[in-house]
């Protein structure tokens, strides 16, 4: 979590503290891109399901209880959302293929619980553990989540260690994100902060 803070600090550094007289890269597209990456604050550390299908890995962590409620708001309206260790294996580099956290509303967090009450083993870490893809389709408030088991056991990318899970710090983590976003927004799109109803 902290070497999100200190590289975001360092590229604000590099643009808010340069000379008037000094341009900073601006013909240094790379350079750019590791500012729009470190304006996704903690993107690093969490997953935040775009439209379209989504292949991951959960991380059971028992002793701390699978997963955590966290607080999301978007312009005064607070909603509950639900941080879940998991690797994103729809990732392609060795430091993208890493432990993060799945940020998804209620309506996702049940249907993983219920194919857990189905049988599917997808928070065992060992090599009998499935794989799970979350589906997200539509925007706002017609937005729709499916989570689908994986055909066969899929075991953790070599490397994983869910000990190294911490929920906790996770969640603080993630509060402070939101809490300093602009009109309170966390990293997700604004409007799937809208996209159900509270019938849930």
């Amino acid at each position: 979590m902290a070497s999100v803070d200190k590289k975001k600090e360092e590229v604000e550094e590099k643009v808010l503290g340069a000379p008037f007289d000094e341009d900073p890269q601006i013909e240094d597209m790379a350079f750019w891109d590791g500012v729009l990456d470190s304006l996704t604050t903690g993107s690093s550390d969490f997953i935040f399901p775009k439209e379209g299908r989504h292949r991951l890995r959960l991380v059971g962590v028992k002793k701390q209880g699978y997963y955590r409620e966290v607080p999301s708001s978007y312009r005064g309206r607070e909603k509950m959302k639900y941080l879940v260790p998991a690797v994103n294996l729809g990732e392609e580099t060795e430091e993208e293929s890493k432990l993060k956290y799945l940020i998804v509303p209620k309506t996702a967090l049940k249907m993983i619980i219920s194919l857990l009450k189905e049988g599917y083993p997808i928070f065992n870490n060992g090599p009998d553990g499935y794989g799970i893809t979350l589906v997200r389709s539509g925007a706002g408030r017609d937005t729709s989540y499916s989570v689908l088991p994986s055909r066969k056991p899929f075991p953790l990318p070599e490397g994983i260690d869910p000990n190294e899970a911490n929920l906790d710090e996770a969640a603080k983590s993630y509060v402070n994100v939101n809490s300093k976003s602009p009109r309170g927004e966390s990293n997700e799109d604004a409007e799937a902060v809208e996209e159900e109803a509270d019938e849930w």
